[in-house]
């Protein structure tokens, strides 16, 4: 990927790192593998410039997983018309933020399209569409990941039941 804009976005979760880890592995690994509700995943691009609107943009995200790292590498790109879509690269991250906090992280750089042109309206006219959808791609991970945790918790009780009865 050519040189992009950078990006550093987190979320501050209110769970163990372990438990965010683990979730979070889970749930990139079923992005990248396109598996069940992530089959057709969407990023959500709202430009907020006068006579444009919001759109969801189907998207590819191609996740290599990091094992014994608490990251993973991600690439995000539309599915359909990828020239006129930016592009991001970097990578999906935890970080342990005391006691039982942890950080989710969105690093990387972000390509808009057409090249010069497209770097141009990126910094004018569209100054903040990317870095708004990425934030907004932050967000939604951060609750499927709260979500994985909290159903993976109740599995682990289930199973702890069921063996001691």
């Amino acid at each position: 990927m050519t040189a992009g804009t950078p990006i550093e976005l987190y979320v501050t979760l209110d769970l163990p790192p372990l438990t965010v880890r683990d979730a979070v592995m889970h749930v990139m690994q079923a992005i990248g593998e396109r598996k069940g509700r992530y089959r057709d995943l969407s990023l959500w691009v709202d430009s907020r410039t006068p006579g444009a609107g919001s759109l969801n943009v189907p998207i590819d995200a191609r996740v290599v997983t990091r094992p014994g790292r608490w990251e993973c590498g991600v690439r995000i790109e539309a599915a359909h018309s990828e020239k006129f879509f930016p592009a991001f690269e970097g990578t999906v991250s935890v970080t342990p933020d005391g006691g039982h906090q942890s950080e989710l992280w969105l690093q990387g750089q972000y390509v808009p399209p057409g090249g010069a042109l497209g770097k141009g309206l990126d910094a004018t006219v569209l100054r903040g569409v990317a870095e708004r959808s990425l934030r907004e791609f932050l967000k939604w991970l951060s609750e499927e990941v709260k979500a994985e945790a909290e159903r993976s918790e109740r599995e682990r009780l289930d199973q702890a039941r069921h063996y001691h009865g």
